[in-house]
Order: structure tokens, then C-alpha cells, then sequence
């Protein structure tokens, strides 16, 4: 399959390039789902460097050597399960039935900060080396990975030029939510791409209602979700709430009670529910299905951002030998599959599934600050197991979509997708048998 050659040196010549077992310089993972204000100190650090343009799939010059003498296509695996003892077959990345892609974006823009990766797009708030972001003289731009197209979609300056400063909370690819300030509080607008003039603006607070309580934003479709509170007349209290507003139309009603913290997860959108007069204990999707993010009983906790799939970990303690961290996923049945375990000394900062059954799953040892290894691998329905690779990485962020992961470099964006094949289609079985 010299197609999948092809692909395997190209994720391995970009997680292992300049990769070492000094980890205290690699950039720290962070959420694409965020709600968080990016500080101006952390903004202004992060550069996009002038690098090459995106080169696709580089030409396959032999197997790549990894630091330290690692072999990545020996065939010897044993290793791998001191690390993270896989429900299936361990492979070479060239064994993977799924597309594997990097670029490197040639960008104008000084320094950059990345929002989001949609569709195949970088979303990235943009602006000049002498000015400071948190002003309004910066700019939104998208980069298609493939076509390798720099487009300018939304200017602070122009859309709000009296503004004594602004940040994006939240982009996509149609549409920007802004923050503005100082005021006696926060205004919040929605710009739609190519128009000046808000399209939505968050209402201020009234009697009924308090709108925007963690700050959090997502957007599907025409549909725009933030929390808040509803106040009870007469019993004088309040109780959190999620709130939905048609961009098409502006109209705004409650979409949930005791519901707070929205962003891109199962169902397209996921949220923090309360029980107990604490929020997070829970946790719910579009669909409507409820889920505890933790459970002290089983030691089980269960992760709905960033993935298609709800994710399932369990801590395991040994008392001698130290803790493991076994990762599954739930189908729609729902029917729990489990992935595997970490090695002891090992743990995960996270797990991504798409629908497609690609995932990728971080991985640290305790005695690091930062992610190492990196687990790439697809589910095999048929089997009820699974292929996967087990790579030295650099600690990135990870962007996920129903058919896609993204592994990006936040300072200089430096991508790597992996998505089915867009051309054929290679079973699982299949590859494996050959």
C-alpha cells in the first residue's frame, strides 16, 4: 500500500521532529473549547512563523528514524503495552487505514492566535507585531489546509472602530462572537463573515433573566448557545440556565435549566449540569443524554468534549505498583468499548473518538509535566478491537470534528489532520488479513 507509506512518513516526520526527552519547553495543552479570555501576555507570545508553504503529503525518502534510536516500524511492539496495553493490535503508522496529512501554512500575519479548526479551516485571530490584541486592530482570518487559501473573513476595526477594546470569544467558519470593553460590563456581539454589523447582541440583564455567567459560547448552525441565570420571582434566587438564540431571526429562549458551560462535544454541543447546587457533577448533549463526569464509587469519569463518542475512563490503584487509567468509548446503544489501559506511571489528558472510530488519545508519564506519546488508532467494528500506533510526540493541541482530529501547533500552526480516506475506502479487516 505505498499510499499509506506515504502518509506514515508524514506523521512521523512531524511528531518526531525536535522531539527529545526534555519536555520543558513544549508548549502546554490547551481545550479547543475553552471559554477563557486569552490573556495579552499569552497572546502576545504566540507567534505564526513565516514558514514553508503547506507541502501536503511529503515524498516517501524511507523509514524515519525517531530520537533515541526508536524504531517505529521494526514490527517489535512489546514495549508499547508498558505504556498503554492496547484491546488489539499494535501496529506502524503505514499499518493504519486512514488519511494522514501536515501542513505547514505560509502566513503574512505577524503574530496569530488560533480560535478553532473547522471544516478544515484554521480560525485564528490575527494582528501586527507593534500592536497589542487586546485592542481593536486585529482581524480574523481562515486558512484552508488543502487549498492553501489566506482569507481575511472579519476586521475588529472596521465592524467596531469605536471600541476601546475587544477580543474573539468564540469563531467558527461563518461567524465571530466579540467581547467588548471596559464598560460598566462586557457587551457581547455576533458578526456574521463579511458584514460589519452585528447580527445579534447579547441583551442586557433584566428582572427574568442574567444572561452570560462563565463566559462560554458555541455556535451550530444559526444556533447560539450561552449560559446565564433565570430568576424565580417571589422565591428570590436563581437558577442556572442555557439559553439559544436563532441567529436568523435574533429570537431568545431558555434550551435548559440547571444547565451551564457550553462547547463543541458530543451531539455538536455539551454542557455542565447541576445537581446538588454544583454545577459539573453531570453532565448532558443535544440528545439528551445524561452522563456524571465523575463517580467516586467506580472511579469512573466520562469526557463529552472534543469527541463524537462519549469517553470512558476508570482509575485503577494499585497500591504497590501505583494507579492505570482504562479509556472506552459509549456507541449510541449504548455499548462500552474499551480502547485499553495506560501502563503504570502512565495517565491521559484526554481522549478524542470521531464517527468514523479514529481516535487519539495523549498520553504523560507521571514524572513529566507534559504529553509524550501519542496513540493513534482505529476501532474495528467487526473485531471489537483495535489498530493503533503509539508515536514519540511534542505537546500539542488537539481540535476534533465528527469526521476529523487536528493536532496543531498553537504558535506556529503547524497541522497534522487525520480523516478517512477521501478517495477510497479501506476496511479495517481488510488491512489487517493483508
Amino acid at each position: 500500500m505505498p499510499r499509506m507509506k506515504i502518509f506514515a512518513a508524514a506523521l512521523a516526520a512531524l511528531l518526531l521532529c525536535g522531539c527529545s526527552n526534555d519536555t520543558s519547553s513544549a508548549p502546554e495543552v490547551t481545550s479547543a473549547t475553552e471559554s477563557t479570555l486569552p490573556t495579552t501576555e499569552a497572546l502576545s507570545s504566540a507567534t505564526v512563523e513565516q514558514g514553508q508553504a503547506p507541502g501536503g503529503i511529503p515524498a516517501d525518502t524511507g523509514t524515519p528514524a525517531a530520537p533515541g534510536g526508536v524504531d517505529l516500524v521494526s514490527g517489535d511492539y512489546s514495549d508499547n503495552s508498558l505504556i498503554f496495553d492496547l484491546n488489539g493490535t499494535y501496529c506502524d503508522v503505514s499499518g493504519l487505514p486512514f488519511t494522514v496529512e501536515t501542513f505547514k501554512p505560509e502566513l503574512s500575519v505577524e503574530k496569530g492566535y488560533l480560535l478553532d479548526v473547522r471544516d478544515g479551516k484554521l480560525i485564528f485571530q490575527g494582528w501586527n507585531e507593534n500592536d497589542l490584541p487586546d485592542q481593536n486592530n486585529w482581524s480574523i482570518f481562515t486558512y484552508d489546509l488543502r487549498t492553501e487559501e489566506l482569507t481575511e473573513v472579519f476586521n475588529a476595526m472596521a465592524a467596531m472602530p469605536d471600541a476601546e477594546g475587544c477580543s474573539p470569544i468564540y469563531a467558527n467558519d461563518e461567524y465571530v462572537v466579540v467581547c467588548a470593553y471596559p464598560d460598566d460590563r462586557n457587551t457581547y456581539r455576533v458578526f456574521r463573515y463579511g458584514r460589519n454589523d452585528p447580527v445579534f447582541t447579547l441583551p442586557k440583564s433584566d428582572e427574568n433573566n442574567v444572561y452570560i455567567s462563565s463566559g462560554s459560547m458555541y455556535i451550530v448552525y444559526d444556533q447560539l448557545y450561552f449560559d446565564g441565570e433565570c430568576r424565580l420571582s417571589g422565591f428570590d434566587q436563581s437558577i442556572p440556565a442555557i439559553f439559544r438564540t436563532y441567529l436568523s431571526d435574533g429570537k431568545t429562549d431558555v434550551f435548559a435549566l440547571n444547565a451551564g458551560y457550553p462547547r463543541y462535544g458530543v451531539g455538536n454541543v455539551c454542557f455542565s449540569i447541576r445537581t446538588n447546587d454544583t454545577i459539573g457533577k453531570y453532565l448532558s448533549d443535544l440528545r439528551g443524554d445524561i452522563y456524571p463526569s465523575w463517580d467516586e464509587i467506580s472511579r469512573t469519569s466520562t469526557i463529552l468534549d472534543d469527541t463524537y463518542y462519549p469517553i470512558r475512563t476508570r482509575y485503577i490503584e494499585d497500591k504497590i505498583l501505583g494507579g492505570r487509567t482504562t479509556v472506552s468509548w459509549l456507541d449510541k446503544s449504548p455499548t462500552l468499548h474499551e480502547i485499553g489501559t495506560t501502563g503504570f506511571g502512565y495517565g491521559t489528558s484526554g481522549a478524542h473518538i470521531t464517527i468514523d472510530g479514529i481516535f487519539m488519545i495523549p498520553l504523560y508519564h507521571e514524572n513529566s509535566s507534559s504529553v509524550n506519546k501519542l496513540l493513534v488508532g482505529m476501532y474495528d467494528k467487526y473485531a471489537d478491537a483495535n489498530r493503533a500506533a503509539l508515536i514519540p510526540c511534542e505537546d500539542r493541541s488537539v481540535f476534533a470534528e465528527n469526521t476529523a482530529l487536528y493536532y496543531v501547533d498553537r504558535e506556529t500552526l503547524e497541522t497534522t489532520m487525520i480523516c478517512p480516506y477521501d478517495e477510497e475506502v479501506i476496511l479495517l479487516e481488510e488491512s489487517i488479513d493483508n
